[in-house]
């Protein structure tokens, strides 16, 4: 969810300096360290956040994809994400705040 440079720029330093694991902001690594110190409590909570996010989203219509030809919609950079979260939040806050 991090900004689209931000992950362009991890993925060039992958390229010229290969690891298995490359976190890419601060969030990353500190879910990194976590998963080092305590594995299983990790992937349940990242489980658990995971799952609660799905629950948020609403249904996406049917598409052929863009393996053929360019989509119209959702074809930015981010696709959106930011504007999606934050209608997310405000529809499972209570009384919509």
């Amino acid at each position: 969810m991090e900004e689209p440079s931000m992950v362009v720029d991890a993925i060039v330093r992958a390229c010229t300096d290969s690891h298995l694991e490359m976190p890419v902001d601060p969030k990353a690594h500190a879910s990194n360290l976590s998963h080092h110190l305590f594995p299983n409590l990790t992937e349940r909570l990242l489980a658990n956040i995971a799952d609660s996010e799905v629950k948020k989203a609403w249904e996406a219509p049917a598409t052929t994809g863009n393996l053929h030809k360019p989509m119209q919609e959702g074809a930015t950079v981010d696709g959106g994400i930011r504007e999606r979260m934050k209608q997310e939040d405000s529809e499972a806050s209570p009384a919509g705040s």
